[in-house]
């Protein structure tokens, strides 16, 4: 966006070019000599209206995040473009790859620095809205949101009754109509399999588990 810049703004502080110029001088601890006033919207605390504008500077660190901790091998794995690489430099390929991933580690470490730093700085206050911190806040609550395991408590209210009848040869689930054939033989050989873990005084973690191919012989 050169071409819309001014002697007082020269930067727009939302290409890719910007992010990286703050990210390096942050990091640095250059920040004076790179004024936060030269830039249209500053790349850290500035709001961004611009959906691809929030999804590149989003991208970006959580890319920084991954390069900081991301070991050798599955640094590899994730960029197989790397090993293509390798072979155009004047080190060993092994010893070129490590030099590749360290050069990752280290913009990685810098990065993510500047956003603790950024985020420490912002404990007393909230984020602009649409700004990277307020979008990075949000993310690591989302990440948080699917990193949490999904309570298996099973409570009285969804508790499923579940009544075997081997004279009639149906089973009743909930209350519903009785459902006979393999789905009553299925469960009939389940239920037997448990009750002699019961016998047995196993606890229910430690209940003999079953191969399809073992149950379709018991059925047969």
């Amino acid at each position: 966006d050169v071409h819309n810049r001014t002697i007082q703004h020269s930067h727009c502080g939302r290409c890719s070019q910007c992010i990286d110029r703050r990210f390096a001088m942050l990091s640095l601890g250059l920040a004076r000599d790179d004024p936060v006033d030269a830039y249209v919207v500053d790349p850290l605390y500035g709001p961004r209206m611009n959906v691809q504008d929030c999804e590149m500077i989003l991208a970006y660190v959580r890319n920084a995040k991954f390069y900081s901790v991301v070991r050798q091998e599955a640094f590899l794995s994730r960029f197989p473009e790397v090993a293509r690489a390798v072979g155009e430099t004047d080190h060993s390929p092994v010893d070129a790859l490590a030099r590749f991933h360290a050069l990752h580690s280290r913009h990685g470490a810098a990065a993510t620095g500047v956003m603790k730093a950024a985020l420490r700085n912002l404990a007393t206050g909230e984020p602009e809205s649409n700004s990277l911190l307020a979008l990075y806040r949000e993310a690591e609550v989302e990440d948080l949101k699917a990193m949490t395991p999904v309570s298996t408590v099973v409570t009285e209210q969804t508790k499923i009754e579940l009544v075997l009848d081997r004279k009639r040869k149906n089973v009743v689930v909930a209350g519903q109509e009785p459902i006979g054939g393999k789905v009553h033989l299925l469960l009939e050989c389940l239920a037997d399999r448990s009750l002699k873990a019961l016998g047995k005084g196993l606890d229910f973690e430690d209940f003999p588990c079953a191969t399809a191919a073992q149950l379709q012989f018991e059925l047969e």
